[in-house]
Protein backbone atom coordinates (compact mmCIF):
# COMPACT_ATOMS: atom_id res chain seq x y z
CA UNK A 1 0.00 0.00 0.00
CA UNK A 2 1.62 3.48 -1.27
CA UNK A 3 2.13 6.13 1.84
CA UNK A 4 -0.33 8.29 0.03
CA UNK A 5 -2.68 7.71 -2.32
CA UNK A 6 -2.11 9.95 -5.95
CA UNK A 7 -4.68 12.75 -5.83
CA UNK A 8 -5.47 12.00 -9.39
CA UNK A 9 -6.34 7.98 -9.21
CA UNK A 10 -9.83 7.10 -10.17
CA UNK A 11 -12.52 5.21 -8.29
CA UNK A 12 -11.92 2.30 -10.06
CA UNK A 13 -8.42 2.78 -9.51
CA UNK A 14 -8.39 2.80 -5.72
CA UNK A 15 -10.61 0.30 -5.87
CA UNK A 16 -8.70 -2.48 -7.63
CA UNK A 17 -5.70 -1.59 -4.72
CA UNK A 18 -8.22 -1.87 -1.92
CA UNK A 19 -9.43 -5.15 -3.12
CA UNK A 20 -6.69 -7.08 -2.42
CA UNK A 21 -5.90 -5.43 0.97
CA UNK A 22 -6.28 -7.70 3.63
CA UNK A 23 -7.74 -6.01 7.09
CA UNK A 24 -7.36 -7.41 10.06
CA UNK A 25 -10.40 -8.93 10.81
CA UNK A 26 -12.12 -7.77 13.93
CA UNK A 27 -13.57 -10.46 16.44
CA UNK A 28 -16.66 -10.38 17.90
CA UNK A 29 -15.39 -9.64 21.45
CA UNK A 30 -13.59 -6.36 19.85
CA UNK A 31 -16.90 -5.35 18.32
CA UNK A 32 -18.61 -5.69 21.25
CA UNK A 33 -16.31 -3.15 23.18
CA UNK A 34 -16.81 -0.54 20.23
CA UNK A 35 -19.57 2.51 20.92
CA UNK A 36 -20.35 2.50 17.65
CA UNK A 37 -21.33 -1.28 17.46
CA UNK A 38 -22.96 -0.67 20.61
CA UNK A 39 -25.25 2.16 19.12
CA UNK A 40 -26.64 -0.48 16.87
CA UNK A 41 -27.24 -2.81 19.87
CA UNK A 42 -29.50 -0.18 21.04
CA UNK A 43 -31.18 1.13 17.89
CA UNK A 44 -32.08 -1.83 15.76
CA UNK A 45 -34.58 -3.33 18.45
CA UNK A 46 -36.14 -0.13 18.19
CA UNK A 47 -36.66 -0.35 14.71
CA UNK A 48 -36.21 -4.08 14.08
CA UNK A 49 -36.00 -3.97 10.56
CA UNK A 50 -37.09 -7.25 8.41
CA UNK A 51 -33.57 -6.76 6.30
CA UNK A 52 -30.65 -4.92 6.05
CA UNK A 53 -27.64 -3.37 3.89
CA UNK A 54 -24.29 -3.15 5.36
CA UNK A 55 -22.04 -0.89 3.21
CA UNK A 56 -18.40 -1.61 3.22
CA UNK A 57 -19.31 -4.49 5.69
CA UNK A 58 -15.49 -5.64 6.19
CA UNK A 59 -15.15 -8.54 8.02
CA UNK A 60 -19.19 -8.10 8.88
CA UNK A 61 -18.40 -7.46 12.81
CA UNK A 62 -20.88 -4.21 12.60
CA UNK A 63 -24.15 -5.89 11.29
CA UNK A 64 -23.50 -9.98 11.99
CA UNK A 65 -24.99 -10.42 15.13
CA UNK A 66 -28.47 -9.50 13.21
CA UNK A 67 -28.91 -13.06 12.09
CA UNK A 68 -29.66 -14.17 15.62
CA UNK A 69 -32.27 -11.31 16.06
CA UNK A 70 -35.83 -12.81 15.62
CA UNK A 71 -37.01 -9.63 13.53
CA UNK A 72 -34.62 -10.33 10.89
CA UNK A 73 -36.74 -12.38 8.85
CA UNK A 74 -35.95 -10.88 5.20
CA UNK A 75 -38.19 -10.41 2.38
CA UNK A 76 -39.18 -11.86 -0.31
CA UNK A 77 -37.79 -8.54 -2.55
CA UNK A 78 -34.91 -9.28 -1.07
CA UNK A 79 -32.64 -11.64 -2.87
CA UNK A 80 -34.81 -14.73 -1.87
CA UNK A 81 -35.46 -13.26 1.15
CA UNK A 82 -32.11 -12.70 3.06
CA UNK A 83 -32.17 -10.64 6.19
CA UNK A 84 -28.51 -9.16 5.99
CA UNK A 85 -26.83 -8.17 2.80
CA UNK A 86 -23.36 -7.16 3.30
CA UNK A 87 -21.30 -5.82 0.40
CA UNK A 88 -16.98 -4.76 0.19
CA UNK A 89 -15.18 -4.46 -2.22
CA UNK A 90 -12.38 -6.31 -0.19
CA UNK A 91 -12.40 -9.89 -1.49
CA UNK A 92 -10.41 -11.19 2.29
CA UNK A 93 -13.09 -9.22 4.31
CA UNK A 94 -15.75 -11.11 2.49
CA UNK A 95 -14.22 -14.46 2.38
CA UNK A 96 -13.78 -13.92 6.58
CA UNK A 97 -17.30 -12.47 6.85
CA UNK A 98 -18.72 -15.79 5.16
CA UNK A 99 -16.76 -17.71 7.46
CA UNK A 100 -17.74 -16.13 9.94
CA UNK A 101 -21.40 -16.03 9.95
CA UNK A 102 -21.20 -20.10 9.65
CA UNK A 103 -20.93 -19.63 13.41
CA UNK A 104 -23.80 -17.84 14.41
CA UNK A 105 -27.30 -19.16 14.94
CA UNK A 106 -28.34 -18.48 11.90
CA UNK A 107 -26.03 -18.05 9.20
CA UNK A 108 -28.85 -18.55 5.95
CA UNK A 109 -29.88 -15.42 6.42
CA UNK A 110 -26.60 -13.63 6.04
CA UNK A 111 -25.67 -13.08 2.11
CA UNK A 112 -21.74 -11.33 1.96
CA UNK A 113 -20.64 -10.40 -2.20
CA UNK A 114 -17.55 -9.01 -2.86
CA UNK A 115 -18.98 -5.56 -4.49
CA UNK A 116 -18.98 -1.78 -4.49
CA UNK A 117 -22.01 0.62 -3.32
CA UNK A 118 -21.35 1.82 -7.18
CA UNK A 119 -22.25 -1.34 -8.79
CA UNK A 120 -24.92 -2.35 -6.16
CA UNK A 121 -26.55 0.90 -6.99
CA UNK A 122 -26.24 0.66 -11.27
CA UNK A 123 -27.47 -3.05 -10.81
CA UNK A 124 -25.51 -3.98 -14.04
CA UNK A 125 -23.07 -6.60 -14.50
CA UNK A 126 -19.72 -6.74 -12.33
CA UNK A 127 -16.43 -7.84 -12.24
CA UNK A 128 -15.50 -11.21 -12.22
CA UNK A 129 -18.99 -12.26 -13.40
CA UNK A 130 -20.77 -11.86 -10.47
CA UNK A 131 -24.20 -11.81 -10.32
CA UNK A 132 -25.45 -8.31 -9.78
CA UNK A 133 -28.35 -7.44 -6.90
CA UNK A 134 -31.86 -6.79 -8.08
CA UNK A 135 -31.15 -2.76 -8.62
CA UNK A 136 -34.56 -2.16 -7.07
CA UNK A 137 -34.14 -4.19 -4.07
CA UNK A 138 -35.01 -1.88 -0.72
CA UNK A 139 -33.66 -2.09 2.92
CA UNK A 140 -35.70 -1.18 6.05
CA UNK A 141 -32.12 -0.34 7.20
CA UNK A 142 -29.10 0.48 5.44
CA UNK A 143 -25.36 0.87 7.58
CA UNK A 144 -22.80 2.47 6.38
CA UNK A 145 -19.43 2.63 8.97
CA UNK A 146 -16.19 4.22 7.99
CA UNK A 147 -16.61 3.81 4.19
CA UNK A 148 -17.63 7.78 2.98
CA UNK A 149 -14.44 9.05 3.99
CA UNK A 150 -12.37 6.74 1.84
CA UNK A 151 -14.25 8.62 -1.04
CA UNK A 152 -13.70 12.54 -2.74
CA UNK A 153 -16.72 14.66 -1.87
CA UNK A 154 -18.29 14.40 -4.76
CA UNK A 155 -18.26 10.96 -4.63
CA UNK A 156 -19.26 10.69 -1.52
CA UNK A 157 -22.45 12.78 -2.48
CA UNK A 158 -22.99 10.04 -4.80
CA UNK A 159 -22.50 7.25 -1.64
CA UNK A 160 -24.88 8.97 0.40
CA UNK A 161 -27.85 9.73 -2.06
CA UNK A 162 -27.40 5.28 -2.66
CA UNK A 163 -27.92 4.54 0.73
CA UNK A 164 -31.21 7.05 1.14
CA UNK A 165 -32.27 5.32 -2.24
CA UNK A 166 -31.57 1.66 -1.11
CA UNK A 167 -34.08 2.71 1.96
CA UNK A 168 -37.76 1.66 2.16
CA UNK A 169 -40.03 3.98 3.25
CA UNK A 170 -39.76 4.42 6.64
CA UNK A 171 -36.56 2.78 7.02
CA UNK A 172 -33.50 4.55 8.76
CA UNK A 173 -29.79 4.75 7.51
CA UNK A 174 -27.28 4.44 9.76
CA UNK A 175 -23.62 6.59 8.76
CA UNK A 176 -20.55 6.68 11.09
CA UNK A 177 -17.45 8.24 10.12
CA UNK A 178 -14.26 9.88 11.55
CA UNK A 179 -14.90 13.27 13.04
CA UNK A 180 -12.59 15.74 11.82
CA UNK A 181 -11.58 16.61 15.51
CA UNK A 182 -10.92 13.05 16.86
CA UNK A 183 -8.23 11.25 16.51
CA UNK A 184 -8.60 9.70 13.21
CA UNK A 185 -9.54 12.62 11.76
CA UNK A 186 -7.74 15.98 10.03
CA UNK A 187 -4.04 15.08 11.68
CA UNK A 188 -4.40 11.01 10.93
CA UNK A 189 -2.10 10.08 7.84
CA UNK A 190 -4.38 7.30 6.82
CA UNK A 191 -3.61 7.64 2.85
CA UNK A 192 -6.95 6.02 2.37
CA UNK A 193 -8.58 8.73 3.87
CA UNK A 194 -9.55 11.33 1.55
CA UNK A 195 -12.14 13.73 2.89
CA UNK A 196 -12.73 14.02 6.77
CA UNK A 197 -16.12 15.75 7.73
CA UNK A 198 -17.47 18.05 10.93
CA UNK A 199 -21.14 17.24 12.46
CA UNK A 200 -22.55 20.60 10.63
CA UNK A 201 -20.90 19.91 7.26
CA UNK A 202 -22.40 16.38 7.25
CA UNK A 203 -25.54 17.25 8.49
CA UNK A 204 -25.75 19.87 6.02
CA UNK A 205 -25.39 17.78 3.36
CA UNK A 206 -27.23 14.86 3.86
CA UNK A 207 -30.09 17.28 4.34
CA UNK A 208 -29.32 19.04 1.11
CA UNK A 209 -29.44 15.66 -0.51
CA UNK A 210 -32.70 13.23 1.47
CA UNK A 211 -34.49 16.79 2.97
CA UNK A 212 -34.05 15.15 6.35
CA UNK A 213 -32.19 16.49 8.98
CA UNK A 214 -30.16 13.50 10.70
CA UNK A 215 -30.28 12.52 14.25
CA UNK A 216 -26.68 12.51 16.39
CA UNK A 217 -25.28 10.06 18.56
CA UNK A 218 -22.70 11.51 20.67
CA UNK A 219 -21.32 8.51 22.37
CA UNK A 220 -18.16 8.09 20.65
CA UNK A 221 -16.28 11.74 20.23
CA UNK A 222 -13.89 10.45 17.59
CA UNK A 223 -16.46 9.61 15.35
CA UNK A 224 -19.77 11.18 13.82
CA UNK A 225 -22.44 8.77 14.20
CA UNK A 226 -25.93 9.72 12.66
CA UNK A 227 -28.92 8.34 11.91
CA UNK A 228 -32.13 9.29 9.77
CA UNK A 229 -35.67 8.31 8.40
CA UNK A 230 -36.71 8.09 4.85
CA UNK A 231 -40.18 9.36 4.46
Amino acid sequence: MPDKLPKDMTMAERRALYSKHRHPPTTDREARNLERVLWLFREMPRIKPKNVLDVGCESGFITRWLVDEPYLTGGESVLGGYGLVGIDPCEFSIEHAKSMAKKRANPNKAWYQVMGWEEFDFGGPVAGGRAPLPPDSLFDAVVCFEVIEHFHLEEGLLLLNTLHKKLNPGGTAFLCTPSATGRYGLKNPDPWHLKIYDWLELSKLIKELTGVTPVPDSSDPDFIMMKWRRE
